[in-house]
């Protein structure tokens, strides 16, 4: 018997990491290993899109240098992954054990809710942040392959700040999941949040309206600077470091008091 909650759940979504893990080491090295043809042809066509498109696929000096190159096409894209494994893990966690009756059945053991509450969490976040090291070492390998290189400390950055806002919407199904006992329901609403966050930040700049709504798009604070560039900026990790915590602390406060499903 494992001797935690947190080594088991780590234990029995082994096989779903890996298949996620095995997708997502082969998109990026075929993205990476895409730049030269990118370098060569399509950083000379960008002058012919649209400025209101330019905030989503970038300028044409990005697919010129590696840099730019990979922020866009790599983290900017492979985000999506990232969440969208996240929260289809998150939901699982507890809501999908409620649903399945498994987690009654836990509870009735003596153990504090807030201790399955937390070590849940944690080795989500850990199964997430595992997911995140496969796409570093895979962009390194893709990299090395195509005998190109950026900055190792920027692109661990860029790296955390990725699994960073996929925690944001992963602990928003966490925290829909605690305090509503339904899967379904969980996903739905994250997902739809993490598509109109995204819509109102790539639209933002362009779109008067959307310029305070966009303050509330956690890809607002992950997609507004050049990472790989630049590093990171304090003031956007730390609102994503809020978010994560409010999420945390909302579902924990409801969860533990909460009647559970039958």
């Amino acid at each position: 018997m494992l001797s935690s909650i947190f080594t088991k759940t780590l234990y029995e979504k082994r096989w779903g990491l890996l298949w996620w893990s095995v997708a997502m080491a082969a998109f990026t090295v075929m993205i990476v290993l895409a730049f030269p043809i990118f370098q060569d042809a399509f950083g000379e066509q960008m002058d012919a899109i649209p400025e209101s498109l330019r905030s989503i696929v970038g300028e044409a000096n990005d697919y010129q240098r590696v840099e730019g190159y990979l922020e866009l096409q790599v983290f900017m894209q492979m985000v999506f992954l990232t969440f969208i494994y996240g929260i289809i893990l998150f939901t699982g966690l507890l809501a999908g054990e409620e649903n399945d009756g498994t987690l009654q059945s836990l509870l009735a053991q003596p153990i504090s809710r807030t201790k399955v509450y937390l070590q849940k969490l944690a080795a989500g976040a850990t199964l997430l942040g595992i997911l995140s090291i496969v796409m570093l070492l895979s962009t390194w390998a893709g990299l090395a392959i195509i005998d190109e290189g950026t900055s190792a400390i920027r692109l661990l950055g860029a790296t955390f700040a990725q699994w960073l806002v996929g925690m944001v919407f992963a602990l928003l199904a966490y925290m829909i999941g605690a305090v509503s006992g339904r899967k379904g329901i969980a996903g739905a609403l994250a997902g739809v949040y993490a598509f109109l966050g995204y819509i109102v930040t790539s639209l933002a700049a362009t779109v008067t309206v959307l310029e305070y709504p966009n303050y509330l798009s956690p890809f607002r604070y992950f997609n507004n600077t050049k990472m790989l560039d630049q590093g990171l900026q304090a003031g956007n990790i730390a609102v994503l470091l809020l978010a994560c915590l409010v999420f945390s602390i909302v579902g924990w406060l409801v969860f533990r008091n909460r009647d559970i499903q039958q």
